[in-house]
């Protein structure tokens, strides 16, 4: 977790090698990513499929980290933010601001019990599906109605027929997402 000091190493690495896009790789990824700077983790990995085109692991890791950073591609995208979340999702506005304060509650209760949490400043990303069938076709592992990534910090899950099981599943991978700091 020293970055400022890993930071000093990739600039001269991509100094002594500027068309290497392994730096720009491992950059985006152990770096940018691990501080929660998706923007910057995708600069690098744009400039890095500039450099080697057929790299399959940077479009691969492009792709994550838009995902995580953006979202999917959905046609109508309904966003809330709050103090420790962004929550993405293509339900209704109504929803997302439903997710978000309930996360922020829920974390509240994880802090009054364990304590302040790392990560301070930095909003984890929860992208709310709304099927069972489109959470796994955007790759939710089978059988699963929700996951923690831990590499984007981020949670992904499906909206359910009933609200309760949504929240529950939403406490349930939030409380992965809150011990992980």
């Amino acid at each position: 977790k020293k970055y400022r000091e890993a930071h000093k190493f990739y600039l001269k690495a991509q100094e002594l090698a500027p068309e290497w896009n392994e730096v720009l790789k491992r950059r985006a990824m152990l770096l940018h990513v691990a501080q929660g700077d998706f923007e910057k983790a995708l600069a690098d990995l744009d400039r890095a499929a500039e450099i080697d085109p057929k790299d399959k692991e940077v479009a691969q890791q492009r792709e994550q980290v838009r995902r995580a950073f953006l979202g999917p591609d959905w046609e109508k995208r309904f966003e809330a933010e709050s103090e420790h979340y962004r929550v993405s999702t293509n339900v209704s506005q109504e929803f997302a601001d439903l997710l978000a304060h309930r996360s922020e509650l829920i974390h509240r209760l994880y802090q009054s019990i364990f304590g302040e949490p790392g990560g301070k400043g930095r909003k984890f990303p929860i992208i709310v599906y709304a099927s069972k069938n489109e959470y796994h076709a955007n790759g939710g592992p089978s059988g699963a109605g929700g996951h923690y990534s831990p590499n984007f910090r981020s949670l992904e899950l499906f909206k359910y027929p009933k609200q309760d099981d949504t929240l529950l599943v939403l406490h349930h991978e939030g409380f992965h997402q809150f011990m992980h700091t």
